[in-house]
C-alpha cells in the first residue's frame, strides 16, 4: 500500500535539499539571535560603564564631604578651645570674632599639612604628589577664604 500523499511530500523534504534548507533555516535563526544577543550586551556594557561612572563620581562626593566633616569638626573643637568672646563685645563684632578664631585654627591646620606634606615629599615624592592632588579636590569652602 502506498503512503498518502502529504507524507510522500514530508519525505521529500527530509532529502539532501530539505536538510540543507532546514540548516540554513536554524543558522538564519542563531546568527539573529546572535545578533540581538550583541545589541542587547553592547546595551548591558554601557549601563555597566554609566553605573561604575556614577560610582565614582559618588565616591569623589563621599570623600569630600569626610574632608568636610573633619573640617567642621576641628572648627567645632577649635571654637570651644578659642578664647571666649568677651561678654561687652557688640553683636555685630561677635561673628566676626568666630570667623577669626576659625581662619587662624585653619590657617595653623594647613600650615601643619604643609610641613608634614614636605618631609613627606622628601622621603616618598610619588605618594605626596598623589596625596596633594586628593587633598586638593577634597578643599573645604574655607580654604577658599586662605586663599583671599
Amino acid at each position: 500500500m502506498a503512503p498518502p500523499a502529504s507524507d510522500c511530500g514530508s519525505l521529500r523534504a527530509d532529502g539532501p535539499l530539505g536538510q540543507a534548507s532546514k540548516l540554513q533555516d536554524m543558522l538564519t535563526r542563531e546568527q539573529a539571535s546572535h545578533r540581538e544577543t550583541q545589541h542587547e550586551l553592547k546595551i548591558e556594557r554601557a549601563a555597566h560603564d554609566d553605573t561604575a561612572e556614577r560610582l565614582v563620581e559618588m565616591q569623589h562626593k563621599c570623600e569630600a564631604t569626610l574632608q568636610e566633616l573633619s573640617n567642621l569638626e576641628r572648627f567645632v573643637k577649635g571654637c570651644s578651645a578659642c578664647s571666649s568672646v568677651p561678654s561687652n563685645t557688640p553683636p555685630e563684632r561677635e561673628p566676626l570674632l568666630k570667623e577669626e578664631a576659625y581662619l587662624q585654627s585653619r590657617l595653623r591646620f594647613v600650615q601643619e599639612e604643609l610641613t608634614s606634606s614636605a618631609s613627606t615629599a622628601v622621603t616618598r615624592p610619588s605618594s605626596a604628589s598623589i596625596g596633594r592632588k586628593g587633598k586638593a579636590a577634597a578643599a573645604s569652602p574655607g580654604d577658599d577664604a586662605l586663599r583671599a
